[in-house]
């Protein structure tokens, strides 16, 4: 593929989730390895019902997409591994919550600049994030992918999956 939008490096092979991709694909590196994408639920609690937010997980950080106005404006932010200390999953009786703890990532002094990750109530002082309503499996497979790249500094091999 010629066109550096559509070009991107991944295993990947559901057509939904390639077109996901294809909407970050420019702000990936060329040697940079798309393992997971996940997509929030529109109708589990957590949800966006008009425009579910996408976790991407690379093999050198996780990028968050935060669809509004029907997807037509979008706010991203990705988050190195080396900055993320520990992660773990909630499952709950439909979905699950991913939650992570990167220490000054997160202004408490800024409310809402992300509203779908959101601050835990605890006195962590902006330190954790949490990511609702994912698929257990997905959720599962990027604790996996977070987890590796937290031990490897962001170094991880897609045959870790």
């Amino acid at each position: 593929m010629s066109d550096k939008k559509n070009t991107f490096n991944t295993d990947i092979t559901d057509e939904d989730e390639l077109d996901e991709i294809k909407k970050i694909a420019e702000m990936l590196n060329p040697d940079e390895r798309v393992l997971v994408v996940a997509r929030q639920s529109r109708f589990k609690p957590g949800g966006s019902q008009l425009s579910p937010n996408v976790v991407y997980a690379t093999d050198r950080r996780i990028i968050l997409r935060d669809p509004s106005m029907l997807g037509l404006k979008q706010d991203i932010i990705d988050i190195p591994y080396n900055v993320i200390t520990n992660a773990k999953i909630e499952k709950g009786l439909l979905s699950a919550s991913v939650i992570f703890n990167a220490p000054g990532l997160f202004n408490p002094n800024i409310p809402g600049r992300m509203p779908w990750i959101k601050r835990l109530e605890t006195d962590e002082h902006g330190e954790n994030g949490v990511i609702d309503a994912i698929d257990k499996k997905k959720a599962e497979d990027l604790i996996e992918v977070i987890r590796n790249g937290i031990g490897f500094d962001g170094l991880l091999m897609s045959d870790d999956l």
